[in-house]
């Protein structure tokens, strides 16, 4: 059986972070036939539309990286009632330029995470609004 490549967006950058230990435990106990990986956010500028006429070494390799997976994971926390940032900059690198989306048709699921009461309603809630309209 053919393995499925699975991206893990993690959505916080902090050394400890609450969301890259979900998703080092998702990567732990994924089936056999799933090669699960953590996709590197934190190394993208931030994005700029006059960027999408240069050549731009981050970019391009998130894009790539996000093209070669058959599925999306997003794990994150909650900045502020809403997504952190960091995964909103990586949303928008994936996103353009405008007809060259790397998420189109590309299937996805979020977990969201918090040690507040509402585990991350917010962020959750955000990013099922943005998401709905990249993959």
């Amino acid at each position: 059986m053919k393995k499925r490549k699975i991206g893990i967006l993690v959505g916080s950058l902090r050394k400890n972070a609450y969301s890259k230990s979900v998703a080092n435990c998702l990567i732990e106990i994924a089936p056999e036939h799933f090669d699960v990986q953590i996709v590197e956010i934190g190394n993208l500028p931030i994005y700029n539309q006059d960027y999408d006429d240069e050549e731009i070494e981050e970019y391009s390799k998130f894009r790539e990286t996000i093209k070669s997976l058959d599925a999306i994971l997003i794990v994150t926390a909650e900045h502020n009632r809403s997504m952190p940032a960091v995964l909103k900059n990586a949303l928008d690198v994936g996103s353009r330029p405008y007809g060259k989306s790397v998420w189109n048709e590309k299937p996805g699921a979020i977990i969201s995470q918090s040690y507040g009461t509402i585990g991350g309603f917010g962020a959750n809630h955000h990013l099922r609004q943005v998401t709905s309209f990249l993959f």
